[in-house]
């Protein structure tokens, strides 16, 4: 998640981003897709050699997705529901 104190650089530079936004006085409703599930294709021949997906990230969590699912998500946010100033995970 992006947290402007986590140990993995992008997740810090997305929670300098969402400060930003939120200090901004714009409504605003973050949408965190913090990895897309398509970008492990290229690591599939490690994943079935060692059975394991290994990324240079120690602890830090991520949130993968299609991003079919995400757009879905975005069109609800967007059209439907009344989440300014809000989170979604």
């Amino acid at each position: 998640m992006p947290e402007r104190d986590s140990p993995f650089r992008f997740a810090r530079m997305h929670g300098e981003i969402e400060k930003r936004l939120e200090d901004s006085g714009m409504a605003f409703t973050h949408l965190r897709a913090g990895e897309f599930m398509h970008s492990y294709f290229r690591r599939v021949p490690m994943i079935v050699a060692k059975g394991a997906l290994y990324l240079p990230m120690e602890d830090a969590k991520i949130a993968s997705l299609d991003v079919d699912d995400l757009a879905e998500v975005a069109a609800i946010v967007l059209t439907a529901l009344d989440t300014k100033g809000k989170s979604t995970r």
